[in-house]
């Protein structure tokens, strides 16, 4: 599993590059995130709106990709001044692979000290 940094200029450049209609649609992802209060992988609207509202703001952000086998899993936008970020991941069952690990590694922690 491979993690790097993007930084905002490397955003703002890629958005200058423009993709054909087509090839947009060949690259929509079906977007999860693991809601706090209810602790389930919940269907999103990704984090390009988040990105967008940031941005509208004039908020800074970073965002860290997560990449598998020359495929991302899972995008993680920081809002530093915020103290704020939100994890998105590819598809349910990545999601719902990471909750399961989350749990599991909470469950052993309260196991240790019973």
């Amino acid at each position: 599993m491979k993690s790097f940094r993007i930084t905002v200029l490397t955003i703002l450049a890629a958005a200058l590059t423009t993709l054909p209609a087509h090839a947009a649609q060949e690259q929509k992802t079906d977007w999860y995130v693991i809601t706090n209060l209810e602790n389930r992988c919940k269907s999103d609207k990704g984090p390009s709106k988040l990105i967008e509202m940031l941005q509208t703001l004039k908020q800074p952000y970073e965002i860290f990709e997560t990449e598998e086998n020359g495929e991302i899993i899972s995008v993680r936008v920081e809002a530093p001044s915020e103290n704020f970020y939100v994890t998105y991941y590819n598809g349910k069952q990545q999601c719902e692979l990471v909750k399961a690990q989350r749990e599991a590694k909470e469950k052993a922690v309260l196991d240790r000290y019973q």
